[in-house]
C-alpha cells in the first residue's frame, strides 16, 4: 500500500467517523430532547445556571448535554459550538 492510499484510507476512517457523530447530535436535536434546547441556550450565550433554571433541570444535566454535544461534534469550547449552531442554523449570526 503506497503513502497516497494509507493517507486515503485514514481520510475515509475519519469521515465516516465525523458523519456518525453528527448523525447521533442530530437525532437529539430532531427528538426535540433537552440536548437541542441546551445548544440552542449554550449558543444564545445563556450560562449552565440560567439554563437550568429555564429547561427546569439541574446544572449537572445542563453540563452533561452540553459535552455530549460537543464530545459527539469533536468540539472543545464553547466558541466552537457557538459557531456549529450558526453554521447550521440553529441561532442567527
Amino acid at each position: 500500500m503506497g503513502h497516497t492510499t494509507k493517507h486515503k484510507s485514514k481520510l475515509i476512517v475519519r469521515m465516516k467517523r465525523i458523519r456518525g457523530q453528527m448523525a447521533a447530535v442530530e437525532r437529539a436535536l430532531e427528538e426535540g430532547t433537552d440536548c437541542a434546547e441546551v445548544l440552542q441556550l449554550v449558543a444564545e450565550g445563556r450560562n449552565t445556571k440560567e439554563i437550568a433554571e429555564i429547561l427546569h433541570i439541574s446544572p449537572r444535566t445542563v453540563e452533561f448535554h452540553r459535552h455530549r454535544i460537543m464530545d459527539a461534534l469533536g468540539l472543545h469550547g464553547t466558541a466552537e459550538l457557538v459557531q456549529y449552531a450558526i453554521k447550521h442554523r440553529i441561532i442567527s449570526s
